[in-house]
């Protein structure tokens, strides 16, 4: 009688690229290695083993080993225990697509599955994937009966005509056998949301800003507890006012109150016109979070050759020979950028959270 105690080696989840090579002379499958039972079996040329519909290992050979027992005519089919899928990664090299979509190729292998089911969540208010990811049919099926991996593997993602970035979690769900399911681990593809007068892209990555792992943030909520600073702010991120700023309104006593994501910065871009004015920034506790403000020419630059001034209160004015911190000049175009990252700490954020609302009371400034 056959011992069916048989030790597979571990076989590693891998996307087609690293899929194992079957080289022309099999490897010798061994039954009990190193004891005293020990019996090997030498595959048909090419083929190490297959499964059963029911999980069956099926290895066609003979038996070459001392140990194998009363062995029937060569070649034969030795069963083993029966196994369940293994877990299974999912990748997508092109995770990353602008605003108008375009395609995307998930890749996966589990091993000892028949078949899964594709997944495909979306951000709320972002348009659904098409196809079997997104209607939840089959993905992938067992071919060869070792492992499954996708059949159609390119995916069409829709265009985002929102401003906010849209981010789809892909993942090969219900991969079974007679002996059981799981599910993949998950991938994000993220299309970019659409540009707004060519001024801000959500999700991109500019002055140091950028480079200590904060991205631009195009919308957000924006609110003072005045009627507004002079002139209007624009609330979508994109731009700061609707005028030339500071100008020569009065910014007295206004409470500004901008709510930002932790690892986010909000670019308000503003053209300080033919006017010359002035405006005082004073952080106010009561608002939230302690934010960082800064004036550059470059979005997101705070501590960078860009940027004019930085800190959590600020003096700005455009009027010639001024003794505020934050010197601009007469119809030029500039950025005020807002964080919650901490100047004196490495640009590290101040927010514990998904999002923070800082705030300033704003006065006029006259030097």
């Amino acid at each position: 009688m056959i011992n069916t105690r048989f030790v597979l080696p571990m076989l590693a989840i891998a996307s087609f690229a690293a899929q194992p090579s079957i080289s022309s002379a099999a490897p010798l499958v061994y039954i009990n290695q190193g004891q005293p039972t020990e019996c090997v079996v030498t595959p048909t040329a090419g083929t190490v083993f297959t499964l059963s519909a029911v999980g069956d290992v099926l290895i066609t050979g003979s038996y070459t080993g001392g140990n194998c027992g009363a062995a029937p005519p060569a070649p034969s089919a030795p069963s083993f225990t029966p196994l369940s899928p293994a877990p299974a990664n999912l990748t997508i090299a092109n995770s990353s697509l602008p605003s108008t979509g375009g395609t995307v190729t998930p890749s996966f292998v589990v091993y000892y599955a028949n078949s899964c089911t594709g997944k495909v969540t979306a951000t709320t208010g972002c348009a659904a994937v098409g196809g079997a990811w997104g209607n939840g049919t089959t993905v992938g099926t067992g071919s060869p009966s070792t492992y499954c991996s996708p059949g159609t593997a390119t995916v069409a993602m829709p265009a985002n005509a929102a401003q906010t970035a849209c981010t789809y979690t892909f993942q090969a769900i219900n991969c079974t056998n007679a002996n059981g399911s799981i599910n993949s681990q998950t991938a994000n593809v993220t299309v970019a949301g659409v540009v707004v007068n060519g001024q801000c892209t959500e999700g991109e990555s500019t002055g140091d800003l950028g480079t200590h792992g904060y991205t631009r943030q195009c919308s957000g909520t924006i609110s003072s507890t005045n009627t507004s600073l002079h002139p209007t702010w624009n609330s979508t991120f994109t731009n700061m006012m609707s005028g030339a700023w500071p100008g020569g309104a009065a910014q007295l006593g206004f409470g500004l109150r901008v709510t930002v994501n932790s690892l986010q910065y909000g670019s308000f871009k503003f053209n300080t016109g033919s006017t010359a004015g002035g405006v005082h920034f004073e952080s106010n506790s009561s608002y939230g979070t302690l934010g960082l403000l800064s004036v550059s020419t470059v979005a997101g630059d705070v501590l960078g050759a860009s940027s004019l001034c930085h800190g959590s209160t600020l003096n700005i004015s455009s009027k010639a020979g001024t003794a505020a911190n934050c010197k601009l000049a007469l119809n030029t175009d500039y950025y005020l950028n807002i964080s919650n990252a901490n100047y004196l700490d490495g640009l590290n954020t101040t927010c514990g959270t998904t999002s923070c609302m800082t705030g300033w009371t704003t006065y006029g400034y006259s030097n």
